[in-house]
């Protein structure tokens, strides 16, 4: 029997989210003969790879916020040397969040490289190190469309490899045990804050604030939880009690349990616009039950302009698709809220998702068979 030429793979990760796709990938490719892989990530990424017991490299110049940043030279040198190093046959990346790292590095650098990027939000496309060929994986139709329309760039529908996982949590067993845990009464809800790295906007506090002042009118007993992100800053945590004690609410912070834990005990999934709040509907979208409902708070007109300015649009996707529930003004939070607990909005909108999203399986098997078919190919026409 012939045997299959085995593709030299670089996988790079910076953030949460693409750690959570390469892992899946990295997974995929080491039960398979058709791969050799070479990982290397940045923190957050690389503790999160690590746990997973998965080998990865280390990646240690840091990220640039713009092209005059200091560190820029510094990440096309290591970039370089990394691929001097591994020699690879393929690329593969993923998007991060603000700035720019090892990710959009190597992919500057790539040169004849093949090279793929893993997208991690609808037309995100980050060429500040430098243009690159790169063909984009990315989550739906919408994301396709607008990474083509804002940056003219290759793409391939094929959904995002971490959801594969999912199919594996058991949301019924898992909410039962979680809220025994957690709940004092039995009809208590749970609303859980996923935050974001955004504490240099004054309207991020201002958003907790008026978050808070929701929760206060709501007629439901409550529990509040906020959820860390790891690039917050240290005292973070700290910053949010401060703001829900002022105006008397008692939030907790939601660090004893994985992500995935939080968004199945959840009655609701706050947050601005992190892309927790996808990964709530698709874990919705593999349960058997409906679960909690996500409410976006994208009313505060710093916020706003924000993200107009870095994502280039002005809406979120989800919420256009009737997958999840957006505040524009905040004298609407608590009636949003209020909807958003409503069994039947939460049974609406589970139904709206299972019509709407195919199921996420075996889209690290299909990302890697597109890769060895194109690359392959090209790599025996050289040799």
């Amino acid at each position: 029997m012939m045997k299959h030429l085995s593709l030299k793979l670089l996988l790079s990760a910076r953030d949460p989210g693409t750690a959570n796709n390469m892992v899946q990938i990295a997974k995929t490719a080491y039960e398979s003969d058709k791969f050799d892989i070479a990982f290397f990530a940045d923190e957050p990424a690389y503790s999160i790879v690590q746990r997973e017991r998965i080998p990865v490299e280390r990646f240690h110049a840091g990220y640039v916020l713009s092209r005059n940043d200091s560190g820029v030279d510094g990440l096309h040198k290591e970039a370089i040397e990394t691929i001097r190093k591994v020699r690879p046959d393929v690329i593969l990346a993923g998007t991060s969040g603000e700035g720019e790292g090892i990710d959009e590095a190597l992919l500057a650098n790539s040169r004849n490289i093949p090279s793929y990027l893993i997208q991690d939000f609808w037309g995100r496309v980050n060429k500040l190190l430098g243009e690159n060929n790169t063909t984009y994986f990315v989550i739906d139709e919408e994301a396709a469309r607008l990474s083509h329309e804002l940056h003219s760039v290759e793409t391939m529908v094929t959904g995002m490899p971490k959801y594969t996982g999912y199919s594996n949590i058991d949301s019924v067993s898992v909410r039962k045990k979680l809220r025994n845990i957690l709940c004092d009464k039995p009809d208590e809800r749970i609303v859980t804050f996923f935050g974001q790295d955004q504490w240099h906007l004054n309207g991020y506090s201002r958003t907790l604030r008026r978050f808070a002042e929701a929760v206060l009118e709501l007629d439901t007993p409550v529990s509040v939880f906020y959820r860390k992100h790891p690039k917050e800053p240290e005292d973070g945590m700290m910053q949010v009690y401060k703001i829900m004690s002022s105006v008397g609410v008692v939030c907790r912070s939601a660090s004893e349990f994985t992500t995935e834990e939080w968004l199945v005990v959840s009655d609701i999934v706050c947050c601005v616009c992190s892309n927790t709040g996808y990964d709530q509907i698709m874990i919705n979208r593999l349960s058997k039950v409906p679960l909690g409902s996500v409410v976006y708070l994208m009313c505060d007109p710093e916020i706003i302009s924000w993200y107009k300015d870095s994502k280039r649009i002005d809406y979120l996707p989800p919420a256009r698709q009737n997958l999840a529930f957006c505040v524009e003004h905040p004298e609407e939070i608590g009636l949003v809220l209020r909807k958003a607990l409503l069994p039947e909005a939460q049974q609406q909108q589970w139904l709206k998702i299972q019509e709407s999203i195919p199921a996420p399986h075996h889209v690290s098997t299909n990302i890697l068979n597109i890769i060895y078919r194109s690359v392959s190919e090209s790599v025996c026409s050289i040799k």
